[in-house]
């Protein structure tokens, strides 16, 4: 089936693992529970690049369900998340994954409720995932 219109959480992980690149779930009002689903999902998954969960509904909690999941997962290098009320909690769980996974690139985070010292931390780390991101893609040559 087509991934769009509202889906329940398990119809969104099967957009994921059906293993588009590029995956829109945005509007989806998945909250945390689908947040939960999705982050099992990017444990295991190799396929998503690019993520938007935006206008979710995942608060604090489904935040750091995600961040647990970046850690694991080495493709992923975008993740949108706006509008998700994920505030200073969430923000702050999310800045020690994208620590430990140099993957991610792109965090879109506007609209959280999120303190701008938290927002600079975290551009800065994202910065410093794209510079060791060149680093690797050199070094390949």
């Amino acid at each position: 089936p087509p991934c769009g219109g509202i889906m329940k959480p398990e119809e969104a992980v099967e957009c994921i693992r059906r293993g588009d690149h590029r995956v829109h779930l945005s509007y989806q009002h998945l909250g945390v529970e689908g947040a939960t689903a999705i982050a099992e999902e990017l444990k295991v998954n190799q396929s998503c690049t690019e993520l938007n969960l935006s206008y979710n509904q995942i608060g604090p909690e489904g935040a750091e369900m995600l961040a647990e999941a970046l850690i694991q997962n080495s493709t992923l290098t975008s993740l949108l998340i706006a509008m998700n009320g994920i505030q200073e909690q969430g923000a702050e769980s999310l800045l020690d994954a994208i620590k430990q996974n140099s993957h991610i690139q792109k965090l879109g985070l506007k609209f959280n409720d999120i303190e701008q010292d938290t927002l600079d931390r975290i551009q800065e780390q994202l910065t410093r995932n794209v510079e060791s991101s060149q680093l690797r893609s050199h070094a390949m040559l």
